[in-house]
């Protein structure tokens, strides 16, 4: 199975058009309820999560002039929602504020800076995750299409990526905090939510002889923390540090290697002390 390459510049929207399910509400009554939203397409490079730390580019493996998404990438806050309700929302800013559209598969054969490549395309086999009352794998990208890469990608990648689709929701829907819960029961539900997804590739790695990159990563303004259990392709296992400051912030001296706008659809095997060659 192979999708095209995923970089900076791609177009990324839902399959329903943009409609996504939010909590809402319609004054005068101030109950939540569940309402259609019109989420806009953003680039892969929106604004909002490069402020927010959720973006996760290759720093130096670049196609077209674009580095390629990585496994963990996440096109970030500030997405424009409209409700699609008679009434204004109030509640619209928070959910500009919380947006997120995210990538859900990854090749883990095919690494660019030592991180599995995002997987994303026009079709649903490998959508990206989109914001909502609960989060659903509807999100797509536009125009990847236009890339000359291929990326192939095996079927414990897709079964794993479904897993952690599988889990993520899961997680959103049985342990959101609950009007009564204790502030200790809260601490433990948000701890198990982000626990759930990484858990999976843990599985992965458990039962598979695959090479796996697992990653807990929590977003906060201005900072990602990124933790790494791998397993490489020779059976050995290493922790990484990935956590760092938003590259705006710090800067970025590092020198790109770029994939040639006209080059032969290629799948990269991966090498963990190599970068791919290009």
């Amino acid at each position: 199975m192979k999708t095209k390459a995923t970089t900076a510049t791609d177009l990324s929207w839902t399959i329903t058009a943009g409609v996504t399910i939010h909590d809402c509400m319609q004054p005068p009554v101030a109950a939540v309820i569940s309402g259609p939203n019109l989420e806009a397409p953003v680039p892969m490079d929106w604004c909002g999560g490069k402020v927010g730390g959720r973006h996760s580019f290759a720093t130096s493996v670049t196609h077209r002039g674009a580095p390629l998404a990585q496994n963990t990438h996440d096109c970030g806050v500030l997405i424009p929602h409209v409700t699609l309700l008679p009434m204004p929302d109030p509640l619209t800013p928070l959910k500009i504020l919380g947006s997120s559209r995210k990538v859900a598969f990854a090749a883990q054969r095919i690494r660019a800076n030592k991180r599995p490549v995002a997987l994303t395309s026009k079709l649903p086999l490998v959508p990206m995750l989109a914001c909502g009352t609960l989060p659903l794998p509807v999100g797509i990208n536009l125009t990847n299409d236009l890339a000359s890469v291929d990326l192939g990608f095996t079927t414990s990648d897709l079964v794993a990526g479904w897993a952690e689709v599988a889990a993520t929701m899961a997680a959103s829907h049985f342990l959101s905090a609950q009007p009564g819960d204790s502030i200790g029961v809260v601490i433990l539900k948000e701890v198990l939510k982000r626990a759930l997804p990484p858990a999976v590739g843990l599985v992965r790695m458990a039962v598979t002889d695959d090479p796996v990159q697992v990653s807990w990563v929590e977003n906060f303004w201005f900072f990602k923390i990124d933790y790494v259990i791998e397993r490489n392709a020779y059976g050995g296992y290493s922790y990484h540090n990935y956590s760092q400051f938003d590259d705006w912030l710090v800067g970025d001296a590092k020198k790109n290697v770029a994939i040639p706008a006209d080059a032969d659809p290629v799948i990269v095997p991966h090498n963990p002390d190599e970068e791919p060659p290009l």
